[in-house]
């Protein structure tokens, strides 16, 4: 069961990282060229995984408070650059200045270890656009799939750059599509 999800987080984190990566890309570019480099993508991916060591950690019900600590550091970014109109890169910074200090007045136990991680992945989400967030709610809602992702990805690539803000573009990505596809 473990390793079915570990197996399922990846395949998360690969189709997230290619479709953020094929946007840029096709934006520029023909299809078969972002065909050709998501292709290298997926190869330079698979064999990632068979290098690194991997984490096997459980997915423990204490884990589901990662979901409200990504909703909180989502809210509380999208207030301060949304609501304070301050500037979003401004707003995430102090949310993860904020955040980094949490382990220090909590006990010594492995949640409060992973509370700033999940803010700052929060932070992400709340740096959307209000012309793609079009309130609190959504905002919650990719926050929710966001979390729900991290918890899932929790022993994928642990230790590597851009799993909180692919988490976060995955959380965002899917709720924009369901909002607009399939609940319009």
């Amino acid at each position: 069961m473990k390793r079915t999800i570990s197996q399922f987080a990846l395949a998360i984190v690969f189709v997230l990282q290619s479709a953020f990566l094929g946007a840029i890309i096709f934006e520029k570019t023909n299809i078969p060229t972002v065909l050709g480099l998501l292709t290298i993508i997926g190869v330079l991916t698979i064999v990632a995984w068979r290098k690194i060591p991997h984490h096997r950690y459980d997915h423990l019900w204490e884990d589901c408070w990662l979901i409200a600590f990504v909703a909180s550091g989502a809210v509380l970014t999208f207030f301060l650059s949304s609501g304070l109109h301050m500037n979003s890169v401004v707003s995430v910074g102090l949310v993860g200045l904020a955040a980094s200090f949490v382990p220090k007045f909590t006990g010594d136990n492995l949640l409060s270890q992973q509370i700033p991680a999940a803010i700052y992945c929060g932070a992400f989400v709340g740096m959307t656009s209000p012309d793609i967030a079009h309130g609190y709610q959504f905002i919650l809602l990719a926050a929710t799939t966001a979390g729900v992702l991290l918890i899932l990805s929790k022993n994928v690539f642990h230790g590597y750059g851009g799993k909180l803000g692919t988490m976060a573009f995955g959380g965002v990505v899917l709720v924009a599509i369901i909002l607009e596809y399939f609940l319009k």
